[in-house]
């Protein structure tokens, strides 16, 4: 793979961050990518809190919304999440991206399944 100068907020370098930098497909197939990887991350998180007791802080959406903020969550574009871009983004996750994270959520590979 190339070398390639990859520039992160937090140095955390992601498959979505390579997938952008890379050049190699079309920018709508990249921006699916990032979405489904962010997708998965939010889930992620969600799930984590669930196990850890913060039931309440899921189910509230304001609340929620805080704390993805606060732990780093941004918009494919790179803004923090608002009560509205938040449950706008979820709305617009495709039919294959909820298998995809159903599939994680059961622990079965997701992307390779769909």
């Amino acid at each position: 793979m190339k070398n390639l100068p990859i520039q992160t907020l937090v140095n955390d370098v992601t498959a979505a961050d390579v997938i952008y930098a890379s050049g190699d497909m079309p920018k709508r197939e990249q921006n699916k990518h990032i979405n489904e990887e962010l997708y998965l991350d939010i889930i992620s998180f969600m799930s984590i809190l669930y196990k850890m007791g913060f039931d309440e802080c899921v189910d509230n959406d304001v609340l929620f919304v805080e704390m993805l903020n606060e732990s780093g969550f941004r918009t494919p574009q790179g803004h923090e999440f608002s009560n509205v871009s938040y449950r706008n983004f979820m709305k617009r996750m495709s039919d294959d991206t909820k298998i995809a994270v159903k599939n994680v959520l059961k622990g079965e590979n997701a992307w390779w399944k769909v």
